[in-house]
């Protein structure tokens, strides 16, 4: 019995260590330069776009940077390398890919969308919250995220909604506060719901997201608001 426990151990072990060995060492090889166009066209769905460097950046670990530029002239980049994780007794290596298209279509707009939403006075700009203090409140700051959503607008002729609607680009964290005091002291607050402002949405997916998300809050006593009538109320699923 001794001997079988023994023996399965060790087989376990050389399992573990030939996974282990199985996923490559730190310089070894990483995705082919087709693997990586193909994958800079699933990142890039919608634009034409052509390679415009490749260089590598490390030997040990490997690690190659592709350059692409699309018919507008925006260059994006597809880093091709091997990342490490986490391993039993060995360090581990696999293949990798990370493209930063998205974040250079946020970086087009983040700071006009942004600045659009400063204006409205019931948003702190310091860590992007808006708050809600009545019912009556929710259609005026709809009202200011639409017009920051605008700011996005040149973005359709590269890209349709569906892709910038997946862009976390300007976040707004919606909150209510029981009274002026715990809002300037910044304190029990009651989470409504996070907004993403990304040009990708309309004003009925928007007004909808709040506006039932803000009743449920009140039709279960988290939020007290006495400007909501219980008609509106008995409309809450």
């Amino acid at each position: 019995m001794r001997k079988t426990r023994i023996l399965s151990l060790l087989v376990l072990l050389l399992a573990v260590i030939c996974m282990c060995c199985a996923c490559g060492k730190s310089n070894g090889k990483v995705y082919s330069d087709s693997a990586v166009k193909r994958y800079a066209k699933e990142q890039c769905p919608n634009e034409n776009f052509k390679q415009i460097s490749k260089e590598k950046i490390s030997d040990n670990p490997t690690h190659y940077q592709h350059k692409f530029k699309t018919d507008r002239g925006l260059v994006f980049t597809v880093d091709n390398y091997l990342g490490e994780f986490d391993g039993f007794f060995f360090k581990r290596w696999r293949k990798e890919l990370n493209c930063d298209y998205s974040k250079k279509i946020m970086d087009l707009y983040h700071d006009d969308a942004r600045a659009v939403m400063s204006q409205y006075e019931k948003i702190e700009s310091k860590n992007s919250w808006a708050y809600i203090d009545e019912y009556a409140d929710i259609e005026p700051l709809v009202n200011q995220i639409m017009k920051a959503e605008k700011v996005f607008e040149p973005e359709l002729k590269y890209n349709d909604k569906e892709f910038l609607a997946s862009l976390n680009c300007v976040y707004l964290h919606i909150v209510h506060f029981p009274s002026e005091e715990a809002r300037l002291q910044h304190k029990n607050w009651t989470n409504i719901t996070t907004i993403y402002i990304n040009g990708g949405h309309s004003r009925e997916e928007i007004l909808t997201k709040i506006r039932d998300r803000y009743l449920k809050l009140v039709k279960n006593g988290e939020i007290k608001d006495d400007t909501v009538s219980s008609e509106l109320l008995d409309t809450v699923q």
